[in-house]
């Protein structure tokens, strides 16, 4: 191990043990930034949401089911005490952020989801405040969504309700016949909107007075013209047993190419003139399966979509 090398091992050490204060020529701390708006987050929140997903069943005849479903959910931030060394040579940035853990369930208790991650702050030496959702599902999948806080409004959140769950290339199509009926026949078994689900949470809000939101925005897409929208999505490959007479073991799995979400955090004014605090989200992830009819070299976009509105507990 050469000096600087060696010099450097001893660097990381010192920034993990305690605070986060490193004195030598090798690693400077470039910022030790605060929260910010995510202290908002802090806490733990609990309510309801609607998950809409399409999924394959038959790839020889196109066939897919949807499982549009209600769903109850504990999330819970909480804050990293030391902050998160993010390093390159020569130079250790100290970055804040929060512990995340969300848990969803159906209706009869039974686990749906689950994951965890960190929310964390960049504040660049640019000038340029970034935010960042690491997240890790046990099923297969892990992320980086990159984003911003876009700010605080003394307004009600202003909700896309037009966003749908349908393929994009088949949004005009009929939903009660035809290619789309698996979507007809779930929204008839639904008694929320699953075509719309944004709608879902403007309707909750209906008749409430809320007196400020903050919006927080993360996708995964990466635009070199936009410092805000950087990140990537990994997944694990089904494995299943060898077929007979060959070596492969290793299936198709569906590809994930995006993902993006909107959180609000909104103060809601009480008649009596207290205030209590709801989360929001809607998060858009995109799953690609089946060829297209219209572009046979790519495949069909299929939205999977969740929508919940949470209420902080005391």
């Amino acid at each position: 191990m050469t000096d600087e090398v060696f010099e450097d091992v001893i660097d990381d050490a010192a920034v993990k043990k305690s605070k986060p204060a490193v004195n030598n020529k090798k690693s400077v701390i470039l910022n030790e930034n605060t929260l910010g708006e995510l202290e908002k987050l802090i806490g733990t929140w609990v309510g309801e949401g609607v998950n809409v997903i399409a999924v394959p069943v038959e790839s020889s005849t196109g066939k897919f089911r949807v499982i549009a479903q209600d769903f109850d959910e504990t999330l819970t931030f909480a804050p990293l005490a030391d902050g998160v060394a993010n390093r390159k040579i020569g130079e250790t940035q100290i970055i804040a952020g929060l512990h995340y853990e969300q848990v969803v369930n159906d209706k009869q208790g039974n686990n749906l989801h689950f994951e965890n991650g960190l929310w964390l702050v960049l504040e660049t030496t640019d000038g340029v405040r970034r935010i960042v959702r690491q997240t890790s599902v046990p099923h297969g999948n892990v992320f980086i969504a990159g984003g911003q806080v876009i700010g605080t409004f003394p307004v009600s959140p202003k909700i896309d309700d037009t966003e749908s769950s349908l393929p994009p290339e088949f949004a005009d199509l009929p939903i009660d016949s035809g290619y789309l009926k698996p979507y007809g026949d779930a929204q008839a078994a639904n008694t929320v909107d699953i075509i719309h689900p944004n709608t879902n949470l403007s309707k909750h809000n209906d008749g409430i007075d809320i007196e400020e939101t903050t919006v927080y925005s993360l996708t995964t897409e990466n635009n070199k013209d936009d410092p805000f929208s950087f990140g990537s999505i990994s997944n694990i490959p089904f494995f299943d047993a060898p077929e007979k007479g060959s070596k492969k073991d290793i299936n198709t799995f569906i590809e994930t190419p995006k993902l993006s979400s909107i959180f609000w955090v909104n103060t809601v004014k009480a008649e009596d003139g207290s205030s209590s605090f709801e989360l929001q989200y809607t998060q858009n992830t995109t799953l690609k399966f089946f060829k297209s009819p219209k572009n046979p070299n790519d495949l069909i976009e299929w939205p999977h979509i969740d929508v919940a509105t949470l209420k902080k507990q005391p």
